[in-house]
């Protein structure tokens, strides 16, 4: 009953209409005994339908010829598909799983949800312009649960919170406009002295494999969101020297990582969707863990969560409630002793649209 009760709930409602493919899927996966049965096999914390069909669309952008292509928007865009599908999209995906299940099922077994969306630089980039409004000028940004540390690049990518409030250059290839449903960010971005990211497996953007596996991720249904990835891969393979990566448990090893850090700058901890795949009881642990950190220099923690995640790692109260349906909660945490958080607002789980508080 439960993993039918995560892929009845996998798609939001506002996003339904724009994902055919995956609400079509998701269906087929409910109403077949043997699809259900596969979707069983990812083991936890990771999330049944993300790395099913993650799995199934890293296959078909690698190459593999099936039917099952033509019906992935983002596949025929890689591979210049221009046959149109002659059966079912339920029936191909079913003997796709058919055929290719060997393959299939060592990637059900260890593959892990790493959606580096780019979108959220947005929110992040709001975020660090109102610390640099309360005085902070340098950071040391630490992106724990980073995958292949996209984020990390905020300050490359053009980011239009309004015609007054922009960042990073004109001439970036990515270009962002969140809608801002609430109040402006202000100031400026505080300047960037170091960047690190730290994952369970981080990802190589220079890597194709890893590359792919990124994009695979993404949804198929939208090509824009694809192609923007690509150019975040291109940005972060040409900086890769600017960013410290490290693997490692994003719990245990955070303050490790957090002591290679350069003591200078204002530490940044980042964390955007990564707290939701932390097993069932570590959530606690990674908020003491981040709050230790803090103990020892000025720490600001930035994260964006499900609400119920936020709860569980104590930043909002159990019984929060967005006021937008959907929404995800931006909160900011000084850490250290005695910490205290403040509500940033409410933002689309992509950062498509921000709501400062």
């Amino acid at each position: 009953m439960q993993l039918r009760a995560h892929l009845r709930g996998w798609i939001p409602i506002e996003s339904r209409e724009n994902n055919p493919t995956y609400v079509r899927l998701i269906d087929a996966v409910l109403a077949s005994e043997e699809l259900f049965t596969l979707a069983n096999e990812v083991p936890a914390p990771q999330l049944p339908a993300n790395v099913l069909f993650a799995s199934v669309h890293f296959m078909l952008l690698q190459g593999i010829r099936h039917d099952l292509a033509l019906h992935y928007p983002t596949v025929r865009l890689r591979h210049n598909l221009r046959d149109a599908p002659t059966s079912r999209l339920e029936d191909d995906f079913l003997d796709f799983t058919r055929v290719h299940r060997t393959e299939l099922l060592d990637l059900l077994h260890h593959g892990i949800t790493q959606t580096n969306e780019v979108a959220r630089s947005a929110l992040l980039s709001a975020a660090l312009c109102d610390l640099q409004r309360d005085g902070v000028t340098e950071v040391a940004l630490l992106d724990a649960g980073c995958s292949a540390g996209l984020n990390a690049f905020v300050e490359y990518y053009r980011i239009t919170h309004s015609p007054s409030c922009a960042t990073g250059p004109e001439q970036s290839a990515i270009k962002l406009a969140p809608t801002h449903r609430g109040r402006l960010p202000h100031g400026e971005l505080p300047r960037i002295v170091h960047r690190s990211g730290l994952d369970q497996q981080p990802l190589d953007p220079s890597n194709l494999l890893d590359a792919t596996w990124l994009e695979a991720c993404l949804w198929p249904d939208d090509p824009a969101r694809f192609i923007r990835l690509r150019h975040a891969l291109s940005i972060a393979t040409q900086y890769r020297g600017e960013l410290h990566l490290h693997e490692g448990d994003v719990v245990k090893d955070l303050e490790k990582v957090a002591g290679t850090i350069p003591r200078g700058p204002h530490l940044v901890i980042f964390s955007s969707w990564a707290a939701a795949y932390l097993p069932a009881g570590e959530h606690e642990a990674f908020t003491r863990k981040i709050d230790e950190i803090g103990r020892h220099r000025p720490v600001t923690w930035i994260s964006c969560e499900h609400p119920a995640i936020a709860a569980a790692l104590g930043l909002v109260s159990s019984d929060f409630r967005t006021e937008w349906p959907g929404a995800s909660v931006l909160t900011r945490r000084t850490c250290g002793a005695e910490p205290s958080t403040a509500l940033l607002g409410e933002t689309h789980p992509h950062g498509e649209w921000i709501n400062l508080a």
